[in-house]
């Protein structure tokens, strides 16, 4: 049986995401069997991964009541939490002695691990990978998740930088993007950096040549047939109000004019094509989710022009 459900995990999602997926999807089964099956079966040991593992490991935090759907959005961060604290110890030891084997010092890089040192060089170099980086990808096993970010460094993360790489380096950003295919967490801070590049572009007055090619690269971001691996029946168009309305709610009325909230509106319609229809996302913004007028008005105006708008 571990056997058998090593190969499916691996089949699907890879030996850089099979074990990520495995404890995260379903961390009571993670006993020392499956780990072994699913490391000798070719699986990475992401030391990212085992730097949050060991954090989180024996840290539960506060219980919350079952959630599931778009209910457990605003929660999804703590995904990674709950799920390691039902991870059998047999699985946690087997982990620590793969890792250690590994690598040896699996120790926090900086006190705050190798997605710290990933973003600090992307946002050092505006999203072009470095040897360090891939060093880290190709070294360490390295991908952008458990996105975690609760210690006072990283109180407010993006993966604004990181997304740019979909341009300045597609291979580099293909190796690592599955990720954003199944785990809420990393899909919610995926819009979110998506909404800050949009803005970032909509208050300038004119686009060079490379502002559209990082534009046009969100084709590879952002797929029409995506995130069906999700988990916990999350919905992609539920993250997107999510992070849309946390967006504006986040920024007092008048941070940006009606003017620049149009212009991100038509970047958002031109350069992104996800698996849901916007128009009618964004009518439900309107109407019911976002309180700022300004927001709502300016959403409602922008679909009216493009006749895709009826009360």
């Amino acid at each position: 049986m571990p056997h058998a459900l090593a190969l499916w995990i691996l089949t699907r999602f890879g030996p850089r995401f099979g074990l990520y997926y495995a404890l995260l999807a379903i961390p009571e089964c993670c006993d020392d069997h499956l780990i072994r099956c699913l490391t000798s079966n070719g699986a990475d040991i992401p030391r990212h991964l085992v730097q949050s593992f060991v954090k989180e490991y024996g840290h539960p935090m506060p219980i919350r009541e079952a959630k599931k759907g778009r209910d457990l959005i605003p929660y999804v961060d703590s995904l990674f939490n709950t799920a390691v604290q039902s991870i059998p110890f047999s699985g946690y030891a087997t982990l620590m002695y793969l890792a250690s084997t590994t690598y040896g010092d699996i120790s926090m890089h900086n006190k705050q691990g190798d997605l710290r040192q990933f973003l600090t060089i992307l946002n050092e170099t505006k999203g072009v990978p470095t040897e360090e980086l891939h060093s880290l990808v190709n070294t360490y096993g390295f991908m952008p998740g458990p996105i975690l970010f609760q210690t006072g460094a990283l109180v407010s993360p993006s993966l604004l930088h990181f997304i740019k790489m979909a341009h300045t380096s597609p291979k580099d950003y293909a190796n690592l993007s599955f990720l954003f295919e199944f785990d809420p967490a990393a899909r919610r801070h995926l819009w979110d950096a998506i909404h800050r590049l949009l803005f970032e572009f909509a208050y300038l007055s004119e686009l060079n040549e490379d502002h559209y090619a990082q534009l046009r690269s969100l084709s590879c971001v952002i797929l029409p047939k995506t995130s069906r691996h999700m988990l916990r029946r999350i919905k992609d168009q539920d993250i997107f109000i999510y992070t849309y309305t946390a967006f504006f709610t986040r920024h007092s009325v008048g941070y940006a004019t009606q003017r620049q909230i149009q212009n991100y509106l038509t970047l958002l319609f031109t350069y992104i094509k996800p698996g849901f229809c916007l128009a009618t996302v964004l009518k439900s913004i309107a109407s019911t989710t976002i309180e700022q007028t300004n927001i709502s008005d300016a959403i409602i105006q922008f679909l009216n022009k493009r006749h895709m708008y009826r009360p």
